[in-house]
């Protein structure tokens, strides 16, 4: 039986650490049945949902991990035998692990050692569990145990996951990574695409793609591409070079292969044609780099024909159905009634709320504070932000960005709608003449003498907030495959909870009541009294 005082005691030092929540998941694996409900209770808040996010398909991998399938597991030989005593799966945000037990025993000796395994990719956790799959865990398991150095538990955890990974790729992506292939050009001299600026020419060539098996990768594609390069009709180089070329999707792997190929010679030619119009384009600056990763991110031949043999062709795009809308009745009068706070209010509001503040509005009782990255500390950067105060409230954060990819998160994850309260502030700026010109120390460039030379921007250019991607689009042959809608903010509130930032529970529920108490009542009272709910 566990002792609850020491346990507590431990979990107290260890909670707020990766330590805690895996000390409590080994806990609970190791009490079972026979733990006091009270401890379980206590333990289970720390771990969380261990489930979270896996499969619920029945006869997934997901769904075995979850039923434990491992536990007690046994292989022998002679008096030597090799047992797992449990394995549990824990997902918390995006980090996945696997816990693990096994228990050696022989010669009247018997050993237990714990590990941590890595979890299956987010494609393996769908796949239909392998038909053979206990006697590949078994035969891991003999293996380990006829090793002649003792295996570590992390190694056999990865041989069990992998045993419930399917050996072959079957359904739809089998026929992508084999056909597909080779009706996109793989193995043969005809270029993918070529691209041609003055007497320069460029050829892409697909040699070959890898499938990632291994299950905390599974289904990572790795491309080997060669790029030719001409000189007035010269050959004077040859590049070669494996890149990463997304995945495909996990209905890929489930759905049954195509039997008429009509579609795919049509998502073939299609994409041949619009790879042309994109090289040629003059937005488009080619060179060896750009052909190996550039191109291949913006034009993606195998998403396209992948989408093409599972649907079709596409049709009509949706119209877009934004959560508000923006009259310019209502934007007239929030114009007469708008100011931008002075200096001395300001600065008071730098002391108590934000010393990277630049300006703030105030309308109709309502202050938002614009905090781009202006003044950091010295050796310092901070992210962007912006905060939000209601009539007789208090200020909250309603978005900030990930100083180190440049992306910006708006409090609710909608993209769409904050853009549209971007654009109110924007002309709220323009018809009253108060942009905030400052300097961006993010934009500085280094001189000859090595002293910064700051770049002058404005409010306004901030609010217009560009995409965070810098490839020119693809031409748009198919919405379902080119929409980028979703690359313009990470649309999570899981990031600010999990992701860098670290925010305890507590700042979670604050962030999540801010949504309706503050960004939502903002737009709700200034913008569209009418904004739809937020979708879950």
């Amino acid at each position: 039986m566990l002792d609850r005082d020491a346990l507590a005691e431990e979990l107290r030092h260890t909670q707020c650490l990766p330590r805690g929540p895996e000390l409590a998941i080994v806990a609970l694996a190791e009490a079972g049945d026979a733990a006091d409900p009270a401890l379980r209770a206590e333990l289970a808040a720390l771990v969380g949902d261990e489930f979270a996010e896996l499969s619920l398909e029945t006869g997934s991998v997901g769904a075995a991990l979850k039923a434990r399938v491992f536990d007690g597991l046994r292989v022998a030989d002679g008096a030597r035998a090799l047992q797992v005593d449990w394995l549990r799966p824990h997902l918390r945000g995006s980090e996945g692990r696997v816990h693990v037990v096994m228990r050696w025993s022989g010669g009247g000796v018997e050993q237990r050692a714990r590990g941590l395994a890595r979890m299956p990719s987010y494609i393996a956790n769908d796949l239909p569990v392998a038909p053979d799959w206990r006697a590949r865990a078994e035969a891991a398991l003999r293996s380990a145990l006829a090793a002649p150095h003792p295996r570590s538990p992390e190694s056999i955890a990865d041989a069990l996951v992998q045993a419930l990974i399917p050996e072959e790729v079957g359904g739809r992506a089998g026929w992508l990574l084999t056909r597909g292939l080779e009706l996109l050009g793989i193995g043969g001299e005809r270029p993918l695409a070529e691209a041609v600026a003055g007497d320069t020419r460029h050829t892409l060539h697909l040699l070959s793609v890898r499938h990632e098996d291994e299950a905390p990768q599974y289904g990572l594609l790795r491309w080997l591409v060669r790029v030719d390069t001409h000189e007035g009709g010269e050959l004077v180089d040859i590049h070669e070079r494996e890149v990463f070329v997304g995945s495909l999707a996990v209905e890929d792997y489930l759905a049954p292969a195509p039997t008429d190929e009509a579609a795919a010679h049509a998502a073939v030619a299609a994409w041949r044609a619009a790879a042309q119009e994109y090289l040629a384009r003059e937005d488009v600056e080619v060179d060896v780099v750009f052909m190996f990763n550039g191109f291949l991110r913006a034009s993606q031949p195998l998403g396209l024909l992948a989408v093409w043999v599972a649907e079709g062709p596409p049709g009509a795009a949706p119209p877009p159905s934004p959560r508000a809308r923006l009259s310019e009745e209502r934007l007239a009068a929030a114009a007469t009634r708008v100011r931008l706070l002075d200096e001395a209010e300001t600065d008071a509001l730098r002391e108590s709320v934000d010393d990277q503040l630049l300006a703030a509005l105030e309308l109709d009782g309502w202050t938002v504070l614009f905090c781009p990255c202006h003044r950091p500390e010295p050796g310092t950067f901070q992210e962007d932000r912006i905060e939000l105060c209601p009539p007789g409230g208090e200020f909250e954060t309603i978005l900030m960005s990930d100083p180190w990819n440049g992306h910006v998160m708006p409090i609710d994850g909608d993209a769409a709608l904050f853009r549209i309260v971007a654009r109110f502030w924007r002309e709220l700026l323009d018809r009253n003449g108060l942009d905030v010109v400052y300097t961006d120390p993010r934009d500085a460039d280094d001189d000859d003498d090595d002293e910064p030379s700051a770049s002058s921007t404005s409010l306004r250019a901030w609010l217009e907030f560009p995409l965070s991607y810098n490839l020119p689009p693809f031409p748009a042959i198919d919405w379902r495959v080119y929409d980028r809608s979703e690359d313009d903010f990470i649309a999570d509130f899981s990031f600010w909870a999990d992701g860098p930032f670290g925010m305890s529970p507590e700042l979670q529920a604050r962030f999540e009541a801010a949504i309706a108490t503050h960004y939502h009542a903002y737009v709700r009272a200034l913008i569209d009294p009418d904004l739809e709910p937020r979708a879950e």
